[in-house]
């Protein structure tokens, strides 16, 4: 009944209105974090000269293992003080995003040492030399180092350190990474030795972004097949194989054709930069007095943008990495850098694409099935899933599984989307939207919203949410095996010293992913809300796709409530 309510509500009422109730129900599902079970009943005293320590290494004992493999937290009581600071860290955020109209008017390049380091040849280049080193390092011992992951400094750097970072950058900063990815500078340095500049075929330019997803669906396969994390040998394969699709591309193509069309990688900073907490954009007023598009075309000195985007009409962060070549190239300053509301972007999406979508849906299954993997449950569903179907052969057995994963979140979005076209809903008077600057979507005379056109636009939705999840899933590692960055790294100039791998204890761990969890539910029915008042032509209900999205964030409150066990083939 009080779902109903609510849910009624937020079609009937007002913007500011459904904005207190959203903010009241944040932190209702907040304190729902602290209800739900943590575990304490896990190995603690993890040592790095324990080969077994970490669990992307050990694998589980077999069928109907009872007990949660070493190394996969600590026993102890909740670090409150921990999720008091988390916790406020995220009320701080969440304030000052709230200010549109204040964030709105700051420009970062109003600040002359930025704009000046911005400007400088020396960047990006200062921040690429880092990374390159750390890369070739990384690679070195991929290939010559120890043979044991959780021993191995190429291996934790990817998996323990990179790996779950990455998500945090993308909302914070947007493709930023890619900017100072070492890989960016291999493709630069390609290219001036014997780049042909073609340019990039029409094929790629439009199917391009499906290549990145299947790619990312394959990698994600192999990892559980050919143990691609547990193996150092196998991520250097993996990280050999796209050195070879950087240089080939930029010793064929003009400008980062690699990064933009090709890298799996991109795919998944293209989506979640759309809910980043900043973006680059041209002041369309300043761009109408030019003549010459240099921030596209470049200068004597400096290229044109890297990512094919044309700054006076780039209205998304998909593509944009801040190489700064927009900056140093244009002469009227017409650029801005501007913080924003995350997942404010989403809310305005003026031509929805079903790739972006369907990504966004399929890394739902994604991030379930990865986890699932790691649950002490998986090892009695693979009994059961060998029983129910006579399939003994793990390679069919998770292929099919992995399948149904993928499959399953898009067959019910696209249920949702059906419902939705068959619901009547209630439509908000645009005059009511807060951000009067931004355009809306999709503002036809047709009213009509089918299956398709319903989970295109709605699919955006789902963004916040994977992104959550994601971050959550990642929690695990980085928090729960963090500290083994220091202890490799310290092994490379000869200190050996080791210790507890957990930054933090396991029961803490669980908290925070599930008020991560949580916050990605929120940021998703918010974001489904905003899509359905800033259509206001479109007659459907955004009831069906808040239920989905309350079903999602329900299986990954569940998967976090249970202790994390090995990989297990």
């Amino acid at each position: 009944m009080v779902l109903n309510r609510f849910l009624y509500m937020m079609c009937k009422d007002g913007v500011k209105q459904m904005d207190q109730k959203i903010l009241i129900l944040s932190v209702i599902f907040l304190l729902f974090a602290f209800a739900f079970p943590v575990n304490a009943n896990e190995m603690d005293n993890m040592d790095m000269s324990d080969p077994n320590a970490m669990n992307m290494d050990q694998p589980a004992a077999g069928h109907g293992a009872d007990e949660p493999a070493a190394g996969h937290g600590m026993n102890g009581e909740v670090n409150w003080y921990a999720i008091a600071l988390f916790i406020a860290i995220i009320g701080v955020v969440g304030y000052y995003a709230s200010k549109t109209e204040k964030l709105r008017k700051i420009n970062f390049l109003n600040y002359a040492p930025l704009k000046s380091l911005l400007k400088s040849r020396w960047y990006p280049l200062i921040f690429v030399l880092p990374t390159m080193i750390i890369f070739a390092i990384i690679v070195i011992k991929l290939f010559f180092g120890s043979a044991e992951a959780s021993t191995n400094f190429g291996s934790i750097m990817m998996w323990i350190f990179l790996w779950p970072i990455l998500p945090v950058l993308f909302l914070l900063f947007g493709r930023l990474w890619c900017s100072v990815c070492p890989l960016s500078r291999v493709c630069d340095g390609v290219q001036k030795k014997v780049g042909m500049h073609r340019k990039v075929p029409k094929f790629l330019q439009t199917y391009g972004v499906w290549i990145i997803i299947f790619a990312f669906l394959v990698i994600t396969w192999s990892d559980v097949i050919f143990g691609v994390v547990e193996s150092p040998l196998n991520t250097g394969i993996l990280l050999l194989f796209v050195l070879t699709g950087v240089v080939f591309m930029g010793a064929v193509f003009e400008k980062r054709a690699w990064c933009r069309y090709l890298c799996f990688l991109g795919g998944l900073s293209s989506n979640y930069s759309m809910s980043s907490a900043l973006e680059l954009r041209a002041d369309s007023e300043v761009c109408k007095t030019c003549k010459t598009p240099l921030c596209y075309k470049g200068n004597a000195k400096t290229g044109g943008c890297s990512m094919f985007e044309y700054p006076r009409t780039m209205d998304s962060n998909r593509a944009c990495n801040f190489c700064s070549n927009c900056i140093k190239t244009c002469d009227h300053d017409a650029i801005r850098i501007t913080p924003r509301p995350p997942t404010s972007e989403l809310w305005f999406i003026k031509k929805p694409r079903f790739e972006e979508s369907f990504l966004a849906t399929a890394l739902i299954g994604i991030v379930v099935s990865q986890t699932m993997i790691m649950l002490e449950v998986w090892e009695p569903f693979m009994t059961l899933f060998e029983n129910a179907t006579g399939i003994t052969n793990f390679i069919v057995a998770w292929t099919l599984i992995f399948a149904g994963a993928m499959l399953l979140p898009v067959l019910l979005m696209l249920a949702a989307s059906f419902i939705s076209s068959i619901i009547p809903g209630r439509t908000s008077n645009s005059d009511l939207i807060s951000d009067q600057t931004a355009e809306m979507s999709a503002v036809s005379k047709d009213s009509t919203e089918t299956t398709l056109s319903g989970f295109i636009r709605y699919g955006y939705a789902l963004i916040p949410l994977g992104l959550g999840i994601h971050l959550a899933h990642n929690a695990k590692h980085f928090l729960g095996e963090g500290f083994a960055v220091f202890y490799s790294s310290a092994s490379l100039v000869g200190w050996n010293i080791t210790g507890d791998l957990s930054i933090l204890n396991m029961p803490t761990i669980q908290i925070i992913q599930y008020i991560l969890s949580i916050l990605g539910v929120l940021g998703a029915i918010y974001t489904a809300y905003k899509i359905s008042t800033n259509n206001p032509n479109i007659r459907s209900s955004v009831v069906p796709y808040i239920v989905l999205i309350l079903m999602f964030g329900i299986v990954a409150l569940w998967m976090y409530s249970i202790p994390m066990a090995a990989r297990a083939h």
